[in-house]
């Protein structure tokens, strides 16, 4: 194992907050990190950057729910 990217934090959860932010991240944009490729990180983390359409699945953005149902809910809607 090779250490390729390290960063220093005041806190320890700042640190472990960073750490778990970039284990979400693609592997393009973990490999602009380690190249401190800055721009292309940019333009990586963008909303609208989408490296693979099939990262969407069968769901296209504009297919997406608009509100959240909560499962197990136990209180039923209120009627106004």
């Amino acid at each position: 194992m090779t250490l390729v990217y390290a960063e220093m934090f005041e806190r320890i959860t700042d640190a472990i907050a960073m750490e778990r932010r970039i284990k979400g991240w693609s592997r393009a944009k973990k490999e602009a990190l380690i190249q401190s490729d800055w721009d292309r990180l940019k333009h990586l983390a963008r909303r609208n950057c989408v490296q693979n359409k099939s990262d969407l699945g069968a769901i296209g953005p504009q297919e997406l729910p608009t509100t959240l149902d909560v499962v197990g809910d136990s209180h039923p809607p209120t009627s106004s």
